[in-house]
């Protein structure tokens, strides 16, 4: 019998969200993957900015309007600030954007979630 329950911490836990998990796990990670694919494929078949990691997905479509420019967080954050970069790289700072994060939480990573963003 093993001295504690608790993983080495070494040992990767899955969480679902792996990124060669199947998206059709859950209902939940069908829906996460869909919305993260609609801004990206709007911005790729209009010639706009966009990209799709396994962290998150944005696009910029556009200098201005309703969910225009639109980043999504596709699994539970572990480095937020990592994440608003990587937006960042694809819309600019002048550009407002919307962040969609699925995860109630995932700011705690951070001193304050304003602190690494642009707006």
């Amino acid at each position: 019998m093993p001295d504690s329950v608790v993983p080495d911490p070494e040992e990767h836990l899955a969480d679902g969200w792996e990124p060669e998990t199947s998206p059709d796990d859950t209902l939940i990670r069908q829906a996460v993957e869909v919305h993260a694919s609609w801004p990206v494929a709007v911005a790729a078949s209009t010639g706009r900015p966009a990209r799709r990691t396994d962290d998150w997905s944005a696009a910029w479509i556009g200098d201005r309007g309703a969910l225009t420019n639109i980043g999504l967080v596709t699994r539970p954050m572990t480095d937020p600030a990592a994440v608003i970069a990587g937006i960042g790289e694809v819309i600019p700072a002048h550009v407002p954007f919307l962040l969609v994060d699925p995860w109630p939480g995932s700011w705690r990573h951070t001193a304050s979630p304003r602190s690494d963003t642009r707006r």
